[in-house]
């Protein structure tokens, strides 16, 4: 019989309550950026395999805490093997944003149509991988 599990989880962060002040350099004045307040969905579903082996898939979703209207979403999978003394849980997950920022580093250095332009393109692509061992003691 196959066995599933469904994990969901939702959260909020209070961005707004910090300080943020950041200087590029000493000949820069420092700027002030109002930080917005975070939601955070996550939605996972384990399946137990005949052989006691997991196979996980989950999902999450949130808003920036920098820029209103920015959000993310990161997909990831992941599977486990285990006996009576270890357990051995293996995950990779993915995730890509694109935004839009005040000035990062100066436009001379890639020239083009974006030498008067006070707004860089981001984008951010993420991998990340773990592995994870486990060690029962008796």
């Amino acid at each position: 019989m196959l066995q599933a599990r469904l994990n969901v989880d939702f959260g909020y962060e209070f961005w707004s309550s910090a300080k943020y002040t950041s200087q590029i350099s000493s000949d820069v004045v420092p700027a002030t950026q109002e930080l917005s307040d975070v939601f955070v969905a996550k939605a996972g579903i384990e399946y137990i395999f005949f052989n006691k082996v997991p196979f996980r898939v989950g999902m999450q979703y949130r808003n920036s805490y920098q820029q209103r209207g920015n959000t993310q979403t990161v997909l990831g999978a992941g599977t486990g093997f285990s006996n009576t003394n270890w357990k051995v849980d293996v995950a990779g997950a993915f995730s890509s944003v694109t935004y839009k920022w005040p000035d990062l580093f100066n436009d001379q250095l890639f020239g083009g149509d974006r030498l008067n332009s006070t707004i860089d393109d981001v984008s951010e692509n993420t991998f990340f991988g773990r592995i994870t061992l486990t060690v029962f003691l008796k």
